[in-house]
């Protein structure tokens, strides 16, 4: 019987990961809130940005790769509500115009007259610009990045309806500091690439190293059967996505941050009370049972953590790259924090969202897929298809379909350096160092 239940529950897990992000991409796109438009707003700055770096920064030599594509944005603009539609394509419209894609600005300008208050009605219209402070005022109203406000400031010409020439130079001179630290960040992660190859080709010798022998209870904190494993995954999964429900009234008295962080304060309670009450904890407490106890701390779960970070580098780029072949671009990987953060700024929401994904985060998603799930895999189906599952449930929960591959290879990652030393610490140090190199990435990228 015990045989028998363990294939139903393999069957159940595998089909069930298997079939998450598949039907998340099969759910139409629903239209976008309001509240997405300044997140989109700041991406095609940051891609019109990349596109002006490396033209500019390029010897004036057209690039192969354009970040900025006119059709991406007019597909995005059909999301969106109606009323804000016609709004961001002329906030598109202005930005291209700025640095000198008119033949993308006259793609992207719809049809209508924009009201009089709107921001470079003056541009969009045709008409002269007859006062500099309406310039200063639209700028300040359509949260203009400040590298692209002054370049629309230089180039806007009292009492005309054009743009002066684009000045290189003056491009230069606002992009160059942003250039550095970009080179800077990546030649940080070309560093991390290349220890990281290497680490990953030496990773028999520091994590698939052959372990002490242990007994059938010592490979497992919880007594829950398989199938009991199963209801509990898929019990948490379906009471925190009700819990999404909740987001409309939420909005109303919070931030999208505090909802973000109110909802996934839900989520980790839930799968902490649920394995609590239904887990069947064998050792003296649930810490100790997902071995996230106190002494489970060591510096070797600390520095092997750290080096599995290195090691997922190359791991996780290749695999993003197989994707990105394979399936193409799409928003529906976007780390939903990314957008809170990006639009926070410098204000205590930014830090709070920053603790929350490389901090809160780590901890509850170590502690539920691999001190729970993994151990509970690894028990009943041996350690490697253990790793294999409990990395397929992981990319599965995530609903993207663009992302999977990549974060099956990263929980693989996370369930070996656990393995390895039999601490959740050191997962929880390599998950920590993934998500902090994520928001790096993100504030460097977006200034």
């Amino acid at each position: 019987m015990e045989e028998r239940e363990r294939y139903i529950a393999a069957g159940l897990f595998v089909a069930t990961a298997l079939a998450l992000p598949i039907l998340f991409r099969a759910v139409p796109d629903a239209e976008r809130s309001a509240d997405q438009i300044p997140f989109l707003l700041r991406t095609a700055h940051l891609e019109l940005k990349l596109d002006v770096a490396m033209k500019v920064f390029g010897g004036g030599e057209e690039a192969p790769l354009t970040f900025f594509e006119a059709d991406t944005w007019l597909s995005t603009a059909e999301t969106l509500p109606g009323p804000d539609r016609a709004r961001f394509l002329r906030h598109l419209f202005v930005a291209s115009r700025t640095v000198g894609r008119d033949e993308d600005a006259a793609r992207l300008l719809p049809a209508g007259k924009p009201e009089e208050a709107e921001p470079f009605v003056w541009l969009v219209t045709g008409t002269p610009l007859e006062d500099r402070n309406r310039l200063a005022s639209d700028l300040d109203v359509a949260a203009f990045p400040a590298w692209l406000g002054n370049i629309l400031q230089a180039r806007a010409v009292d009492g005309e309806a054009t743009l002066s020439p684009l000045d290189e130079e003056r491009v230069r001179a606002e992009l160059e500091g942003w250039i550095n630290s970009v080179l800077l960040l990546f030649g940080g992660m070309g560093l991390m690439l290349l220890v990281g190859s290497i680490l990953l080709a030496r990773s028999r010798a520091w994590i698939l190293r052959p372990g002490e022998a242990r007994t059938l209870d010592s490979l497992g904190g919880f007594g829950a059967g398989p199938v009991l494993t199963w209801v509990l995954f898929a019990g948490w999964f379906l009471l925190t996505g009700s819990a999404s429900y909740a987001i409309p009234m939420l909005k109303e008295s919070m931030s999208r941050g505090g909802v973000m962080m109110f909802l996934y304060a839900v989520t980790a309670g839930l799968g902490v009370l649920l394995i609590r009450w239904r887990g069947e904890p064998r050792r003296e407490n649930l810490a100790t049972s997902a071995d996230l106890d106190l002494g489970s701390l060591s510096p070797r779960a600390v520095w092997l953590g750290a080096l599995a970070y290195l090691a997922a580098v190359p791991l996780v780029t290749l695999l993003n790259v197989a994707s990105a072949v394979l399936l193409g671009g799409g928003e529906e990987g976007v780390n939903p924090a990314i957008p809170v953060l990006v639009d926070a700024g410098a204000s205590g929401e930014m830090w709070l969202m920053t603790a929350n994904v490389v901090l809160v985060a780590p901890l509850f998603e170590e502690f539920f897929f691999r001190g729970f799930l993994f151990q509970q895999f690894r028990r009943y189906f041996g350690v490697a298809h253990g790793v294999a599952l409990s990395a397929l449930v992981f990319a599965s929960v995530h609903m993207s379909m663009e992302s999977f591959l990549p974060l099956f290879g990263l929980g693989v990652m996370l369930a070996l350096v656990y393995q390895a030393t039999r601490s959740l610490w050191a997962s929880i140090v390599t998950h920590a160092l993934w998500n902090f190199g994520t928001v790096a990435i993100v504030l460097v990228l977006f200034d």
